[in-house]
């Protein structure tokens, strides 16, 4: 049985088939009948390990070769949803996360512009999944080069700011180089850069609009860049007030406070760290 779902997943990628087609028929079907297989002896543990990658591998296929963002997203709903899909799928990511470890990011900043709400993933998913895979990797040393990583730990360990902007042209260079990442180059960078200036409105309450135009430039216009910024600070419990006069963005929490306030203190702690490091070297 579970051949002929493998058959119809095939047929399903290669026609483009909407992501509800490709959940609900196959995909969803097929991770039934894997576990029932693996519960009842009927597979090897070695076996089992095998069919949960192969499906992650198809499904990796299918979300990156597919031209709508909806589709795209599936890769990182079966990574980022474990009361749906479990740890099975994220585990073949730490097996082989030399590999794989980019798609899970690319997906994750992706799925921040998910157009359909049924299909975003959680708001945390960078900082909670991506981001201690990628502080594992770049301690092993495994890592150094990837745009990817170092993108996540500017953001969410450092908050480095100029850092983060120097990785997203990483990032974009090395997806333009990747078969599954190349058509996705403009939107990794734009959902990039909207991530970076609402970490730095969190940070520093304000930022300025110029300033974002000349990472933005004139193929997403500011307006919409705002919106989309504002957005995502509503989403965190963040009030935003826009002045088109002084041409500033600024924040205020209004929830999340506690979480406000921890942002607020690393950044304070990397100031401190910074001017440390600037005496020594100075000296």
């Amino acid at each position: 049985m579970l051949q002929v779902f493998w058959g119809l997943l095939a047929c399903e990628i290669l026609n483009g088939k909407g992501r509800d087609v490709v959940e609900h028929t196959s995909l969803k079907r097929m991770k039934e009948l894997i576990e029932k297989r693996y519960s009842e002896g009927m597979c090897s543990h070695h076996e089992y390990t095998q069919l949960n990658c192969w499906l992650v591998h198809w499904i990796l296929v299918y979300s990156f070769t597919a031209k709508d963002l909806t589709n795209t997203g599936l890769f990182a709903t079966i990574l980022a949803d474990n009361q749906l899909y479990g740890h099975n799928y994220l585990n073949v990511i730490q097996m082989r996360s030399e590999s794989l470890q980019k798609y899970l990011i690319a997906s994750f900043i992706l799925a921040r512009g998910q157009p359909n709400q049924r299909y975003q993933i959680s708001r945390s998913a960078i900082e909670q999944i991506a981001l201690p895979l990628a502080m594992e990797d770049i301690q092993n040393g495994h890592s150094e080069l990837d745009g990817f990583s170092g993108f996540v730990k500017a953001i969410y360990e450092d908050y480095n700011i100029e850092k983060a902007l120097e990785m997203v042209e990483k990032m974009a260079q090395q997806a333009s180089e990747d078969f599954l990442l190349r058509n996705f180059v403009f939107d990794i960078k734009k959902q990039s850069y909207i991530l970076i200036f609402e970490t730095k409105c969190k940070l520093f309450r304000t930022i300025d609009m110029p300033s974002m135009v000349k990472y933005f430039g004139t193929s997403t216009p500011i307006d919409r860049a705002v919106d989309e910024i504002s957005r995502h600070l509503n989403a965190e419990g963040f009030r935003v007030s826009v002045d088109n006069d002084q041409n500033m963005v600024s924040c205020k929490a209004v929830r999340g406070f506690e979480r406000d306030i921890e942002i607020y203190e690393r950044s304070q702690q990397m100031l401190v760290r910074t001017g440390k490091l600037n005496d020594q070297y100075s000296g």
